[in-house]
C-alpha cells in the first residue's frame, strides 16, 4: 500500500497535521489519527508511530491497516501496534505488534523537551500526546510557580513545568518504575533535582497527608 493508496480518512488527518507540525523533524511528537477513524489511534514518536487498535478494526482495507504506508507518510520509520481488546481486563487478551528492527526504546521530542520511550511499558511508551497542548498550557504559566503532579506517570507536566520556570515541582505517583523514568526524563532535558522532590505513594494518601499537615 502506497500513501496515495491510504484511506481517505487517513490521508485527510495527515493533510490536517502537516499544516500544524513540520513533519520532516525526526523527532517530532504528535497525534497522528484521533477521531478521523474511531476504531484506531496513531501517536508518532519521533522515529515511531504508535497505534493503539480497538475492536473491528479494518479501516476499509478488508485486513491488516496499512501501518507501514502510515508511518513512511508521516515520517517515521518503524511502528508498534497495541490491541486495546479487554482493557482494563484480562492482560493475556492484549496482544504487541510491530515493525522490523522496530526499537525498544528510544527518544523523542514535544515542544522542544526530550523525552525516552519504551515498547515495553504497557498501553503507551511513556507519553500520552493528547495531552500534548495542556502540557504547552503549564509550561507558558509556570513562571515562579509551585507545582503539585499527581499521578505523574513519567513526569511529563512537571517537566514542563520546570521547563518553564516552575520554583518547585513535586512528582507523586505509586510506582517507583515510573518515577524512576521521569528521572531519566529531567536528566535529558538538563533539568537539576534541586527544584524537584519525587514521593512514591498513593496519590490520594499523598494528598489526604498534606490535608492532615494543614
Amino acid at each position: 500500500v502506497t500513501p496515495t493508496e491510504l484511506p481517505a480518512t487517513w490521508r485527510a488527518a495527515l493533510e490536517n497535521r502537516r499544516e500544524h507540525f513540520d513533519l520532516a523533524d525526526p523527532d517530532q511528537c504528535l497525534r497522528l489519527l484521533h477521531a478521523e477513524d474511531e476504531s484506531l489511534r496513531c501517536d508518532r514518536f519521533g522515529k515511531v508511530c504508535w497505534f493503539y487498535r480497538y475492536p473491528s478494526t479494518d479501516s476499509g482495507q478488508g485486513g491488516s491497516p496499512p501501518y507501514g504506508a502510515l508511518t513512511s507518510a508521516a515520517g517515521a520509520r518503524h511502528w508498534h501496534v497495541h490491541d486495546m481488546y479487554d482493557r482494563g481486563g484480562n492482560p493475556h487478551a492484549r496482544r504487541h505488534a510491530s515493525s522490523v528492527d522496530a526499537p525498544d526504546a528510544w527518544c523523542a521530542s514535544e515542544n522542544g523537551l526530550r523525552f525516552e520511550l519504551r515498547a515495553d511499558s504497557g498501553q503507551s511508551p511513556g507519553l500520552f500526546l493528547d495531552q500534548r497542548d495542556n502540557r504547552a498550557w503549564v509550561r507558558r504559566h509556570a513562571e515562579g510557580a509551585r507545582i503539585l503532579n499527581l499521578f505523574a506517570y513519567t513526569g511529563g507536566f512537571g517537566i514542563a513545568a520546570l521547563a518553564g520556570g516552575a520554583t518547585q515541582v513535586v512528582q507523586v505517583d505509586v510506582s517507583r518504575v515510573y518515577l524512576d523514568w521521569a528521572r531519566t526524563n529531567a536528566a535529558l532535558n538538563g533539568i537539576d533535582d534541586e527544584r524537584t522532590e519525587y514521593s512514591g505513594v498513593d496519590a490520594r494518601l499523598f494528598v489526604d497527608g498534606c490535608h492532615r499537615r494543614g
